[in-house]
């Protein structure tokens, strides 16, 4: 994909919501080395992302969807019931590859589906691919990944 004007990496952040402190680990590598310039804040779930997120706003959030307490879906319904984070890029980085989990994330509003890679490299490569979207309209990296009413997940090609 092309860039733009619109420069996706410098100085932004990224909140990282995972209850598995193994991934957490593998994707903040990841991030930190395709992305140096960018700022990594992790949290175990979703319940303390409201809160900071509502203090804070990252430029970016990542989050599983398997999580105590609250679901990764149950953290977007309710971040996109209010209209301050309408535009809030959501990309769900999950190990399901349920079409069920990944049609209910985008209605939900998600922006992008990751399913989990097996590779650090492919996975390296997919946080690649994400910031060099153009993110200045997070609805058109959405429709980027639906067809014949259905959405589907990122893959590298």
């Amino acid at each position: 994909m092309q860039k733009t004007e619109w420069d996706s990496r410098s100085g932004k952040t990224v909140l990282y919501i995972d209850d598995d402190p193994d991934d957490q680990f593998l994707l903040k590598r990841a991030l930190e080395e395709a992305c140096p310039e960018v700022t990594v804040i992790s949290l175990y779930n979703s319940e303390d992302a409201i809160t900071l997120i509502s203090k804070q706003k990252p430029d970016f959030l990542f989050l599983d969807l398997d999580m105590p307490r609250k679901s990764g879906l149950k953290c977007i319904m309710e971040l996109r019931e209010d209209d301050q984070f309408i535009k809030l890029p959501i990309i769900v980085y999950s190990s399901s590859s349920r079409n069920s989990n990944i049609q209910a994330a985008y209605e939900l509003g998600a922006n992008l589906f990751i399913i989990k890679p097996a590779s650090h490299k492919e996975l390296t490569g997919m946080i690649c691919a994400v910031f060099d979207m153009d993110w200045s309209d997070p609805g058109a990296i959405t429709k980027q990944f639906h067809n014949n009413y259905n959405y589907r997940p990122l893959k590298l090609s």
